[in-house]
């Protein structure tokens, strides 16, 4: 097995996310890739001390150059030599029993060409923000359960057969983001989700804390992708198809209330409409007064969120 770590100017995480790896209990042998992005603080200096301390467990790849989140994570991952692969960024970790639960799913379901799992939410600090990302049934899951729900697990809670994820490195490209992944694997098999916190999640040093103040566009840019292309490529399940892209908007135009982005609440909540009529929420939302449906979403997450939540983890 492989586990392919990403990183970047993470030294205040790096060293915790490799020591929560090197602490997994298997009954398998596995080796740790980390590929890091020619960072400029002390990140490279702890990779190399856990090389030194685990030689032959960790490989370190130091690249030269920074070449963004996307050709990072190629360049790592083509270097995992696994039959399963599994995928974490540096600053989030895995909770004992990670790799072998997700091991023992692949083996049991071999319709399965990827096993996910909930998580634990954390701040910059380590503390406890949730016990969950979102909650979702255990089980096989579809592509179609994937695009009702997307995401329904964190990047670095998948696991994926090797052959699968050699195959999608062969398309991604630097504008590519993690959900693009998630659904062309679905399209080569199911995925199994674990409904149990078996890592956790960092908030607010990722793609959330680039936003400031909106829901980022590198999210909607490649929600935008996925259903362009699904509409594209299907007849039978157009309308299931544009139903899940109402969705998805009008979850994007929640997100914006809650952030105070009045342009971005207006947008979503149109693209939301004119993808598909589903309900009298998405009328809502195109037709109540912008500064209302923002202050009855904030309303909405005061109540329904714990301190510290992230807005980017809420869906009306």
């Amino acid at each position: 097995m492989s586990v392919c770590v990403v990183t970047y100017n993470q030294e205040k995480y790096i060293g915790a996310c490799l020591q929560s790896i090197i602490g997994q209990a298997t009954d398998f042998d596995f080796e740790v890739i980390v590929g890091d992005d020619c960072s400029t603080d002390m990140t490279r200096k702890i990779i190399s001390e856990f090389a030194e301390k685990y030689p032959g467990k960790i490989r370190p790849l130091f690249h030269t150059s920074n070449l963004g989140p996307a050709l990072n994570y190629k360049a790592t991952h083509q270097h995992a030599c696994g039959r399963l692969v599994a995928h974490v960024d540096g600053d989030d970790l895995m909770l004992p029993g990670k790799l072998a639960a997700q091991h023992a799913a692949l083996m049991q379901n071999p319709d399965c060409v990827m096993v996910t799992h909930d998580v634990q939410v954390i701040d910059e600090d380590g503390n406890l923000i949730s016990t969950s990302f979102k909650r979702h049934k255990s089980g096989v899951n579809k592509l179609s359960d994937l695009y009702q729900t997307l995401p329904f697990f964190a990047h670095s809670s998948k696991m994926v057969r090797g052959d699968i994820d050699r195959v999608s490195l062969e398309w991604v490209n630097p504008k590519t983001i993690d959900i693009e992944l998630h659904v062309f694997m679905a399209h080569k098999g199911n995925i199994f989700h674990i409904d149990a916190p078996l890592g956790a999640y960092r908030i607010s040093t990722g793609m959330t804390a680039a936003a400031h103040g909106a829901v980022n566009t590198a999210l909607v840019d490649a929600t935008q992708r996925i259903f362009a292309t699904a509409l594209s490529e299907s007849n039978d399940e157009r309308e299931f198809i544009s139903k899940c892209q109402a969705k998805a908007f009008l979850n994007y135009a929640y997100q914006a209330a809650v952030l105070g982005n009045k342009k971005q609440v207006k947008a979503f909540s149109k693209i939301s409409l004119n993808s598909s009529k589903t309900n009298l929420i998405q009328m809502i939302f195109n037709l109540a007064p912008t500064n209302l449906i923002i202050y009855i979403c904030k309303f909405r997450k005061f109540l329904k969120s714990n301190p510290g939540e992230s807005l980017q983890k809420s869906a009306p």
